[in-house]
Parts: C-alpha cells; structure tokens; sequence
C-alpha cells in the first residue's frame, strides 16, 4: 500500500488525522479510513459502547468537532439539517409517486 503520507520518510512515523488535515487525505485513503471507521464503530454499537444520536454522528466523533446547528457536513453548502433529514410533506410526496407512476408507464409504452 502506498504512504498516504509522502513527505514522510520513516514507515513508523503516523500523523494522526483531525479537521486540519483531514482535506489533505487522498480521497482514495479516506474511503478506505471511513470504511475502517465503519466496521469499528459497527462492533462498538452491538457490544453497546458506542451511541450515536441526532447531530452527535460518526464523523462528528472522529473529527472531534461538533457539527454547526444550520449545516449538514460532507453534502455540499446551503443544506440545512431539516431539508436533508426530513421527510417531504404529503402533498410533495403524492406529487412525487405521480410522477414515478408517470415514468414508468412512459418507459413501458
């Protein structure tokens, strides 16, 4: 595997990864680090040692930064929290399922 670290010259030497250098990771090395994440914080939930709630997600935990109250981090800028987690209003939703019904008898003809 290549040092995802390349000024470094020492096998040994890791430089622990924060919200100040977290934009310099190759974005390979980041899925690969969130993966990591993933299945470590997947064990910690089944055996109760992790809980995670509302705003106080995984990588606010290993950013260690609290997340801004009218921000959503990583899905782009002006997403609020409650156009991104709630759920469309009735109406909204009719109008999408009229529309999915519309697609698909538009495909089948």
């Amino acid at each position: 595997m290549d040092n995802p670290y390349p000024r470094q010259t020492r096998k040994c030497e890791h430089i622990p990864i924060d919200e100040n250098n977290w934009k310099k990771v190759d974005n390979k090395y980041k899925n690969l680090i969130w993966e990591t994440i993933q299945v470590i914080n997947t064990k910690e939930k089944k055996k109760g040692l992790l809980l995670t709630e509302g705003s106080n997600d995984v990588l606010t935990m290993a950013l260690g930064t609290p997340e801004h109250s009218r921000k959503v981090r990583g899905v782009g800028a002006y997403v609020t929290p409650k156009t991104y987690f709630s759920k469309p209003t009735k109406s909204m939703r009719e109008i999408l399922l009229e529309h999915q019904q519309w697609m698909l008898n538009r495909d089948k003809r």
